[in-house]
């Protein structure tokens, strides 16, 4: 949500990964990244660009240190991103993290309406 304009939108989806565990994605229409910038974002104390942070407060340790947390777990993150075209990060935990696919699945739905 930091990178996404006034206005924007961001979606999570949370679902069943088929024998994989649960998979949470989260979608932007924000400012995106090209690989390179990704591969940076993921380094701890990095940033994409200077000039962001004084647009966008951080150290740049909030990618890096999800990423660690999520691998700590077993589980791991993808990022997808296009400059403009905003970002979609995925993560996925394996079952033994989950205590029970449809209770998160269902409350989510009900945290949403």
């Amino acid at each position: 949500m930091k990178f996404t304009p006034k206005g924007g939108q961001v979606a999570v989806v949370i679902g069943c990964a088929a024998g994989k565990g649960v998979f949470f994605e989260i979608k932007d229409n924000g400012i995106g990244m090209s690989g390179e910038e990704i591969a940076l974002a993921l380094e701890p104390f990095s940033q994409v660009d200077n000039s962001l942070i004084k647009s966008y407060e951080g150290t740049g340790l909030g990618l890096p240190l999800a990423k660690r947390l999520i691998e700590l777990h077993g589980g791991c993150m993808t990022i997808k991103s296009a400059h403009g075209m905003g970002t979609t990060v995925r993560i996925t935990l394996p079952d033994e993290r989950v205590v029970s696919k449809s209770a998160i699945v269902l409350s989510a739905m009900n945290e949403a309406k």
